[in-house]
């Protein structure tokens, strides 16, 4: 199993309080959609522009294993001026996710799913909880994938080869 030392990907927090998931970070986005007009949120220090939303996909470890896992948050806000990454309590019990806890960390849990959020190593009183994204390097990800779908799906769809071209 990883320690915390292999991990130094964001620490998105588990929030009671936060109504909807959020980042200030748009490089944290799967995928992206840009506000047209202007939106706000009330935050708990003001008011906050939300510039878009989208989907962020996490790259965690397991808990018990240490082996990697995605985690999908969908309709995650994207404002500018946030210095932290939350995850709404509020959101994962819509979608019917379990929450069970003790001082050692916060379990939520849906189906085959379960998300282990431990305490943050900058909070000394170890009362703060969330997960570690392990960051993934987007070109190489991006150019892996795109190669191998050209090599294949271009003459599955019946598309001339790169030598006919």
């Amino acid at each position: 199993m990883a320690n915390d030392s292999e991990l130094s990907g964001a620490f998105w927090l588990l929030d009671s309080g936060a109504s909807c998931h959020f980042t200030g970070d748009i490089g944290d986005f799967a995928s992206y959609n840009a506000l047209k007009r202007a939106h706000y949120a009330k935050m708990a220090n003001g008011v906050a522009l939300i510039a878009g939303i989208g989907t962020v996909l996490l790259w965690c470890l397991d808990h018990n294993s240490g082996d990697k896992k995605v985690i999908t948050l969908t309709q995650v806000l994207h404002m500018p001026g946030a210095t932290a990454c939350l995850i709404s309590m509020g959101e994962m019990l819509q979608h019917n996710y379990r929450v069970t806890g003790d001082k050692r960390g916060i379990s939520l849990t849906h189906k085959a799913e379960h998300l282990w959020f431990g305490p943050d190593p900058e909070d000394d009183c170890n009362i703060i909880f969330g997960i570690r994204s392990i960051p993934i390097i987007r070109s190489n990800y991006i150019a892996s994938v795109s190669k191998v779908d050209y090599d294949i799906m271009h003459p599955r769809f019946g598309y001339p080869s790169k030598e006919v071209l």
